[in-house]
């Protein structure tokens, strides 16, 4: 009972998403302006290999182009939640875990990814990360997307979500 109770309390998300930003190959975020609404979309831009030791490296850099990926289909292997945070949540792609009020998942839409390669390359690193050469901008468009929360709810994203965010560079020391 009190389970229920908490589930019927879980906030709701927002969909009112200012902050863009994303890293790796390809993680994107978006999160309202208190970072406590976070949206987050994971997609499998490109293919990794396990060496002798275990490790696992990127195959090569991610070819331009669009992809495109359902939600529905757990093979096609993108996902995408909403994290709702009581206080302030954490930037993308840190190893940062803040206790979150609800997660709510995708269980269906669609989303493109379009690649494109950097006019120029990259003079800086965005902070706190580091760049390699593979650097490039990512077109994401999510849409039709319905997420699931806690005790079941559902909600659909109101409109189509489009932004551009940097990819291929990951967080932490070189």
């Amino acid at each position: 009972m009190i389970a229920l109770l908490i589930a019927a309390q879980a906030p709701q998300p927002t969909f009112d998403y200012t902050v863009f930003s994303g890293c790796s190959d390809l993680t994107a975020v978006v999160a309202n302006a208190t970072w406590a609404d976070v949206l987050r979309i994971d997609v499998p831009l490109m293919t990794r290999s396990r060496g002798s030791d275990g490790r696992t490296t990127p195959a090569g850099p991610v070819p331009p182009g669009t992809h495109e990926y359902d939600l529905a289909d757990a093979m096609s292997g993108a996902r995408s939640s909403i994290d709702l945070f009581r206080d302030r949540g954490v930037g993308p792609c840190g190893d940062v875990v803040m206790p979150t009020a609800a997660v709510w998942k995708a269980v269906s839409g669609r989303v493109t990814v379009t690649v494109r390669a950097l006019e120029t390359p990259l003079d800086r690193c965005p902070p706190a990360s580091r760049c390699h050469g593979r650097e490039y901008y990512a077109d994401v468009r999510l849409v039709d997307a319905v997420f699931e929360g806690p005790n079941g709810q559902r909600t659909r994203l109101p409109k189509p979500l489009m932004f551009t965010i940097l990819g291929g560079y990951a967080f932490g020391p070189p």
